[in-house]
């Protein structure tokens, strides 16, 4: 039965069949539209011909009834026979007219008040009930027809005429199917004839359409079968008309869909092997989040197979806790408008509830008019894992590159920062983003820029290694820079290590202040041999200066050898000072030799008679050098010679020679440069060292003393200041045969000598101003007073600073000069200029001090003070100072 259903819904479907139904359909709709049109025609026709024929059956009726009129009227008894004779007239109407009745009608007549005069069923008995409104409708029409339903049912139709004469209406009613028989005859025949031609179409137009259909059904069949997948089915169409070219174009086409069918089934293999083995996570969902396809990725990451995966939801399955569903939800939109998106998930494994970082793209894309997702999943434990690790290395880095005791700064190949450690930003005290607004370059000194430049372009060769001062807004600090050129990225980075020096420097002039003080003690006992023999001296010539009183001649030669005397003691004070005192001076054009015969006049007296000294200077050649620190080199030498030969006694040799290189020098140890050199040489004839004590005699606190007598820095602050001066140090030594130490110094141009001897100025000329003298030595104030008195100064003495400042307080205008000392109690030198030049400050001031640690020549006039002099001093040169600050007021005033 099922079948037989589906057989017929099939043919239903065919061509074949649409076109009959189509022709069946047309044709009775034609036919149907044709006898509709013939039975209104007809019954148009018909209703005039019926409307005739029965006028004509109620004419005699009519005609007999004017003659009955006639007749009443004729007689002249029409109001008193009138119903009577009407009456006989309906009678004989009736005989007449329903003996044989027309079985197809039958005639009436209604008076004017509405009585039923002639009917056939007034035969039977009263008129019927409906009677009423049939007449009603008589009598509004008066002439004419209309149709109507009797009581029984039956569909009938009337035509009337009004009889004026007597008030009465004659009428015949037929049955409808009376009035119509002929129509419906003639209407059935048409029908008949139609539906023949119908049938007879459609026979035909099967046989037609058969034969048109049975390529069609071919060409169908075949097309189901390629639906079906079977792209070989027979087609069975030979014609050449155009079934057969639709045919052969099928066929063409069939042929082509099988050619693509390969080839996308190749390239849908090709496909799915692709998307199998992509190392990433890829699945398909719709807009709901259900997913449709995934990749053998996916699967394996998620724990899950293929059959399980298709139709999961990605939220409820796949999302673990810590979304942010608000931020999902902005990115779906996103997506859905047609954008691609990024983000980093938590997902989940469905079976086992695991939880782990992925990175997710998503993109939508549309497939049959359905807006799809397809997503990328990435697995980011591994990266997760490096990053912590990674981020790990990089904390304990930066830890580590934080708590350097130096600085440390990258630039780039543009010389911009772009890192650096907590010490630096420290140092510099600003902002990151003000660092990163600055040049490292800018920081430096301008003494030390070319230097900076210099490393700039030799670490492109290698490691380099310098010092400068960075000027930090606290001020400037010494570093020792090691510069590093490293490649990153395909671009050039230099790393930038500095190790501050102020607390080495500091320590490093500590140990020379140390060095000095060995020194010292070691030359005391010569210092105190020198000052018994001058004190000796000037107490010997001060006795006979009294006892010659009365001899001038003898007298001023005992007075000029108390002043040589005296003179002999303020230099050797002097020298003491210059090589103990803390400061460091700037470098200078020094001639050295004199510097050299300076210390060794120091020394001569302090070493035993056991040891001789040996002196060949022969060059007054110029060195770019600090006096001081060559005194120290020296003396350190000297000392260490002198140490070496303590017990046994020997030969302290010290030579002073030009040497000139035309080449890289020849000096074992040593690569110096082509140029003039000035040779240092101090040897003696001690112990001598082997080779291990040389390999440690540069190092700081090495010393090949007993405990308690040195402290084994004397060689390392030597190398040190010879570093500074740009020379080289070379030791030879052996056991038993001495050692040889000889230091190279480049040879400079020429310039002002340091002298240990004063040269006397001649006598200035005086002048009558008036001068403050302060000092709160008693025996100094009268010397100066009597001096200066002679110069024709007014001088005015006080021995309190306090009290020398309440007077000048009074009268700060009677004073033209101020000569103070610099050590006072209550109130030193120093104070009391600072509070006279808040009244006057274009006053002179002159300050004196035989010693001090406060105030120095610089710090002097830096505050003002117009002459800075140390005591002991000439009085010639005292006075010409004076005269010359005087003289220097009028000049600016």
């Amino acid at each position: 039965m099922v079948s037989k259903i589906r057989r017929g819904l099939k043919i239903r479907r065919s061509i074949t069949t649409k076109i009959l139904i189509i022709v069946v359909v047309t044709s009775i709709l034609a036919a149907g539209l044709n006898l509709f049109l013939v039975n209104f025609r007809l019954t148009k026709v018909i209703d005039s011909s019926q409307y005739s024929v029965y006028s004509e059956k109620i004419n005699p009726i009519l005609a007999l009834l004017a003659g009955k009129a006639k007749r009443l009227a004729a007689t002249g008894l029409s109001e008193n026979y009138k119903d009577a004779f009407q009456n006989s007239v309906i009678q004989v109407l009736r005989q007449v007219y329903y003996k044989a009745a027309d079985q197809w009608g039958y005639p009436f007549i209604v008076d004017g008040d509405g009585a039923v005069l002639m009917h056939p069923v007034l035969a039977q008995g009263p008129p019927p009930p409906w009677s009423a409104a049939y007449v009603a409708e008589i009598l509004r029409i008066k002439n004419g027809d209309f149709n109507y339903t009797d009581a029984a049912g039956v569909q009938k139709w009337v035509i009337f005429r009004h009889f004026p004469e007597w008030n009465w209406f004659v009428g015949y009613a037929v049955p409808l199917d009376v009035k119509y028989a002929g129509v419906r005859r003639l209407r059935n025949s048409i029908a008949l004839i139609t539906a023949v031609i119908a049938l007879l179409t459609i026979v035909v137009l099967s046989l037609i359409i058969g034969r048109i259909a049975r390529p069609v059904k071919s060409l169908t069949a075949a097309s189901r079968a390629m639906a079906d997948g079977d792209l070989e089915y027979p087609i069975d169409v030979k014609s050449e008309d155009e079934i057969g070219v639709l045919a052969g174009a099928f066929s063409a086409m069939r042929r082509v869909i099988h050619e693509k069918i390969s080839a996308l089934a190749n390239s849908e293999e090709r496909f799915r092997i692709l998307f199998n083995n992509i190392s990433n996570a890829v699945f398909l969902h719709d807009s709901k989040g259900r997913i449709l396809d995934v990749n053998n990725t996916m699967t394996e990451l998620f724990s899950v197979s293929r059959e399980e995966i298709i139709g999961m939801d990605i939220l409820n399955h796949f999302s673990g806790p810590g979304n942010p569903v608000d931020t999902l939800a902005d990115i779906w939109k996103r997506i859905m408008a047609g954008e691609s998106a990024t983000l980093e998930w938590n997902a989940r494994k469905p079976h086992s509830g695991e939880c782990f970082p992925v990175d997710v793209r998503l993109k939508s894309v549309t497939f049959d008019g359905e807006v799809l997702v397809l997503a990328t999943i990435r697995d980011l434990t591994a990266q997760k894992k490096a990053e912590e690790q990674l981020l790990k290395e990089k904390s304990f880095t930066e830890a580590i590159l934080d708590t350097l005791p130096g600085i440390l700064y990258v630039c780039d190949d543009g010389g911009r920062l772009v890192r650096w450690n907590n010490s630096f930003a420290e140092q510099t005290g600003l902002s990151r983003e003000k660092i990163l607004r600055v040049f490292p370059a800018d920081w430096f000194a301008e003494k030390d820029k070319p230097v900076i430049v210099q490393a700039l372009r030799d670490v492109k060769e290698g490691e380099v290694s310098v010092e400068a001062e960075i000027q930090y807004q606290s001020g400037p600090v010494p570093y020792h820079l090691t510069v590093r050129m490293i490649s990153m990225d395909e671009r050039d980075y230099m790393i930038w290590v500095g190790l501050d020096l102020t607390e080495r420097r500091k320590l490093e002039a500590e140990l020379v202040q140390a060095q000095k003080m060995e020194a010292i003690g070691t030359l005391a006992g010569g210092i105190a041999h020198d000052f018994n023999n001058i004190l000796f001296a000037i107490i010997g010539y001060t006795e006979l200066a009294q006892s010659d009183m009365e001899d001038r001649q003898r007298l001023e030669n005992d007075l000029d050898g108390i002043l040589k005397g005296a003179v002999r003691a303020r230099d050797l004070v002097r020298q003491i000072l210059t090589f103990s005192r803390k400061s460091v001076q700037e470098k200078q054009p020094l001639q050295m030799s004199l510097i050299v015969k300076e210390a060794l006049k120091l020394l001569r007296s302090s070493l035993p008679t056991t040891i001789a000294i040996k002196q060949n200077i022969v060059s007054d050649a110029y060195v770019l050098a600090d006096p001081t620190q060559i005194h120290q080199i020296v003396m350190n030498l000297c000392t260490n010679a002198y140490h070496a030969m303590l017990e046994s006694g020997g030969i302290l040799g010290v030579a002073l020679k030009e040497v000139e290189f035309s080449t890289v020098s020849y000096v074992p140890g040593l690569e110096l440069p082509p140029g003039r050199y000035l040779r240092l040489e101090v040897s003696d004839t001690g112990i001598g060292m082997d080779e291990a004590t040389k390999t440690k005699i540069f190092e700081p606190y090495f010393t090949t003393r007993e405990k308690g007598e040195g402290t084994g820095l004397g060689l390392a602050v030597v190398h040190g200041i010879v570093d500074s001066h740009q020379g080289q140090i070379n030791i030879y030594s052996e056991p038993g045969k001495g050692t040889t130490c000889r230091i190279y110094f480049p040879v400079a141009a020429a310039g002002n000598t340091i002298s240990g001897t004063p040269q006397d100025e001649k006598p200035p000329a005086g002048g009558s101003e008036t001068v403050m003298v302060v000092d709160d030595e008693e025996a100094i104030v009268d010397m100066i007073r009597k001096a200066l008195t002679r110069y024709g100064y007014k001088v005015i003495t006080f021995t309190n600073a306090a009290q020398a400042l309440q007077e000048f307080l009074k009268q700060p205008e009677n004073y033209d000069l101020v000569l103070t000392d610099m050590t006072m109690p209550s109130l030193t030198g120093a104070q009391l200029a600072g509070k006279i030049m808040e009244i006057r400050p274009e006053l002179p001031i002159i300050l004196c001090t035989g010693h001090s640690d406060l105030v120095n020549r610089e710090t002097a006039l830096a505050m003002g003070i117009k002459e800075y002099c140390e005591k002991p001093m000439n009085l010639n040169n005292l006075a010409g100072k004076v005269r010359a600050a005087l003289d220097k007021v009028k000049q600016d005033g």
